[in-house]
């Protein structure tokens, strides 16, 4: 991917290493006013230079990092001192704009571990710049309803918190105090216009259901589907964990995950359609397959679908951009498996239900 210089840059020379990458840049920009008396740039005179590196956005698994040199003025009129606009620079962080704000979006919902390591940061990095959009949420006053709003629990900080987002634009429009019935509530009465809300997507959470309910009679509330997907992922993972901890005969284990990787990846299938009779039917036929032996994992897994159901497939007859689209299609590719390299997919149901009872 080729560096994308910002604004007021000018690139003039890159070095590289195996594992990093510096951007030597000019800046083109000049003050247009003394921050001390306000006095017209006509009169600052360039008074000498720092150099500075700041962090960027990693291209290709390196680090990048920019070069440049900050020009200081000093006033003729007061002699204050007044530093060269970084114009996509935060000086707090020492890092890009972008690539502060890529890292507070990850973060939202990832581990800030996981995403320092995606982004070669460290989570103190990750945290603060947490920390930044936190404030910039809590600042907006005036709050516009979308058309499909998405609610996310979030652990920003301490208590967890509520993540409002415009569904269409991905755009995040708020934040609650925290996760509590009450402010929860608050915030979705303080939006502004809010019955032009149709849809309402939520993770399976009785509170966020209750509150959109009470707060938001006329709109239809429907779970994210990538919250189930993710069920049939912890249903597998839970199989694979017991075949760790009490191996039964190699060949026994074997065929044990494989069956719950099979039954992981059709009940993914169920929600990869556009239609909820499409869905419905495909879910029933993914319950009649569940063997006995793998119930320990995928019962719960069963009871949470049936409880949510009518929410869960209620998605189907709402058609809307998914705040998690990205993320959602990016996991169900992984998850699934490939048919003609795993042949999971060719393996008749029957088949991995008598070889898993014997």
């Amino acid at each position: 991917m080729k560096f994308s210089a910002l604004s007021g840059w000018k690139i003039v020379g890159i070095s590289k290493t195996d594992v990093s990458m510096v951007v030597q840049v000019n800046l083109l920009t000049k003050p247009l006013r003394c921050r001390h008396c306000s006095a017209s740039a006509e009169l600052l005179q360039e008074n000498g230079k720092t150099a500075l590196r700041v962090r960027d956005i990693p291209t290709r698994g390196k680090r990048v990092e920019i070069s440049l040199s900050r020009r200081r003025y000093v006033c003729s009129k007061c002699n204050g001192t007044s530093l060269q606009p970084m114009p996509g620079i935060d000086e707090n962080l020492h890092a890009t704009v972008r690539l502060v704000e890529l890292a507070a979006t990850r973060a939202f919902r990832r581990p800030f571990w996981q995403v320092a390591g995606d982004l070669s940061l460290s989570e103190k990095f990750v945290c603060a710049a947490l920390s930044q959009e936190v404030e910039r949420l809590e600042s907006l006053v005036c709050l516009e309803a979308p058309r499909h709003l998405t609610l996310d629990v979030i652990y920003a900080s301490t208590p967890k918190r509520v993540l409002l987002t415009d569904a269409e634009s991905h755009r995040v429009i708020g934040i609650t105090a925290d996760a509590g019935m009450l402010n929860v509530r608050q915030t979705l009465l303080d939006l502004s216009e809010r019955e032009r809300i149709g849809t309402v997507t939520i993770p399976m959470s009785r509170l966020l259901a209750t509150a959109a309910s009470l707060t938001l009679p006329r709109a239809t509330i429907v779970v994210d589907r990538f919250c189930v997907m993710n069920l049939g992922n912890h249903a597998f993972e839970q199989v694979r964990e017991r075949v760790r901890l009490h191996p039964p005969p190699p060949k026994d284990g074997k065929v044990l995950v494989a069956a719950a990787f099979f039954l992981k990846a059709r009940f993914i299938d169920v929600f990869r359609t556009d239609s909820s009779c499409v869905a419905r039917r495909r879910y029933a036929e993914w319950m009649a397959e569940l063997p006995e032996e793998l119930m320990f994992a995928f019962g719960p897994v069963v009871r949470t679908v049936n409880h949510w159901s009518e929410h869960i497939f209620g998605y189907f007859d709402r058609h809307f951009p998914e705040a998690n689209l990205g993320a959602t299609d990016r996991s169900t590719e992984d998850a699934l498996p490939n048919e003609q390299s795993t042949g999971f997919q060719q393996i008749p149901t029957q088949d991995l239900r008598n070889a898993v009872t014997g």
